[in-house]
């Protein structure tokens, strides 16, 4: 069981493939081997444009997004999953490991926000988010995650 806020939340694995959105390769390898030791598939990106493409075609069981990226950043990538009729219940961590409580705190409030946010990039701390999001029901406030 993970505690998160007071309450017990169940920990789950991620049922079938995870997208990861990140800046640079070294960025994925952790939460990549995470995932994949759960013996679950998982697909990286590195550019936000590729990402789309991507989503527009398959339908994953989460999606865990930097806010920056190299040619888009991760804000655009999560309002057009937010958007989109068939990506918006998917459960999606947004993270970031540079920018500011505060700027997260706004994306936070936004009609398109991501379900869980991260002040970090420490896969375990990650993997714990998406867990924690892929628990809770479509009407929640954001979850916020940070050592």
């Amino acid at each position: 069981m993970l505690k998160l806020f007071g309450k017990n939340v169940k920990k789950k694995a991620i049922d079938k493939e995870a997208i990861v959105v990140v800046s640079k390769e070294e960025n994925s390898l952790g939460i990549e081997k995470l995932i994949v030791s759960q013996q679950k598939p998982v697909v990286t990106f590195h550019r936000a444009k590729d990402a789309v493409a991507s989503l527009r075609e398959e339908t994953p069981a989460a999606i865990i997004l930097q806010a920056e990226l190299d040619n888009g950043n991760g804000y655009t990538v999560c309002n057009f999953c937010k958007k989109n009729d068939k990506l918006k219940k998917i459960p999606l961590v947004f993270f970031s490991p540079t920018v500011s409580e505060m700027t997260l705190l706004q994306h936070a409030r936004l009609k398109t926000k991501a379900d869980a946010y991260v002040l970090d990039d420490d896969p375990e701390l990650l993997l714990r988010a998406l867990q924690a999001a892929k628990e809770v029901d479509d009407k929640h406030k954001p979850l916020f995650f940070h050592e």
